[in-house]
């Protein structure tokens, strides 16, 4: 489980991380959602086929000992390049009445269960203010 509710007070716990807020101090709770960039990986590929192409192009086949790693190296990039496995990295976001924010990243397949208890959260403070 990851919120625990107690008399006064609500336990968050994520992996080794955990904090408590009480009910009246929570002002905003959520899951944000951040697109990665992925400009490292795209500069590393674009270098790597420039360098395929230069050597493909622009040499002598003396020098096609140096063509067959660089083609094998730019394979590996590729591969790696769109073997993306997500595009967005997931926070928990709680914001207490002080403007105090907790960010906590979670893992892409915690962010089904963790909404689910953000609702039933929702619904049992929905239900004690009433």
């Amino acid at each position: 489980m990851f919120i625990t509710y107690t008399a006064h007070s609500v336990q968050f716990q994520y992996g080794a991380k955990g904090w408590q807020y009480d009910f009246n101090e929570i002002a905003k709770l959520g899951i944000l959602r951040k697109r990665k960039s992925h400009i490292i990986e795209n500069i590393i590929s674009a270098i790597g086929c420039a360098l395929v192409y230069y050597y493909l192009f622009f040499t002598d086949w003396d020098y096609a000992y140096a063509v067959v790693p660089l083609l094998l190296c730019f394979a590996v990039l590729l591969y790696f390049l769109f073997l993306r496995r997500s595009e967005f990295a997931y926070y928990i976001m709680v914001q207490d009445t002080n403007q105090k924010q907790t960010r906590i990243r979670i893992k892409a397949g915690d962010r089904h269960i963790i909404r689910r208890e953000l609702e039933h959260y929702e619904n049992i403070d929905f239900k004690r203010t009433l």
